[in-house]
């Protein structure tokens, strides 16, 4: 009987995440664990007011970086030879949606 060795699976890594939102997600986490559990209304409604703007905050930085990589990552393929980019559409390397015009 041959018994399978189970790996674990790693966490694929995106090339836009960095420290700033890394931070700025550990504060959206404290400011959502300190709104829920706070019982007075008047203080809750305070604290998810903090919590949704610095979720706003979070959200643009995250949208902002996505696209600046995505940007980037566009110019370094368009900068290779021809058959690059749908080798690397082939190959499950681009994880957005493309519209492709013309090749």
């Amino acid at each position: 009987m041959t018994y399978l060795k189970r790996t674990k699976q790693r966490p694929k890594t995106v090339p836009w995440w960095d420290s700033e939102l890394e931070m700025l997600r550990n504060k959206i986490c404290a400011l959502k664990r300190r709104f829920t559990r706070t019982l007075d209304p008047v203080v809750k409604a305070e604290k998810k007011l903090a919590y949704k703007i610095c979720r706003a905050k979070f959200r643009r930085t995250l949208s902002t970086k996505r696209d600046r990589s995505w940007a980037e990552f566009c110019e370094e393929v368009s900068s290779l030879n021809a058959y690059a980019f749908p080798y690397k559409i082939s190959a499950n390397k681009v994880s957005s949606p493309l519209v492709i015009e013309s090749i």
